[in-house]
This record gives C-alpha cells, sequence and structure tokens, in this order.
C-alpha cells in the first residue's frame, strides 16, 4: 500500500499487530479443539 512505502515503521508495526493476534488465537483454538475431544 502506498502508506506502508511511506511509512516503513507503520508496515513493520501492523505486521507485528498481526502476528500478536495470531500468537493470541492459537491457544484459543487449541483449547477449543480439547473442549471439542471431551464427550458432554
Amino acid at each position: 500500500t502506498a502508506i506502508s512505502c511511506l511509512c516503513p515503521c507503520c508496515a513493520c508495526f501492523a505486521w507485528l499487530a498481526s502476528l500478536a493476534v495470531h500468537l493470541l488465537k492459537i491457544p484459543l483454538n487449541v483449547i477449543r479443539f480439547f473442549i471439542d475431544l471431551i464427550p458432554c
């Protein structure tokens, strides 16, 4: 995008933000996986 060309810092921050979101989603997916394994 034009913004990332003008400001590499912004692109780096956006990448870090998306990485953080993915790292937060991983434990939730693991917990959901184990909850699905429990027959109730």
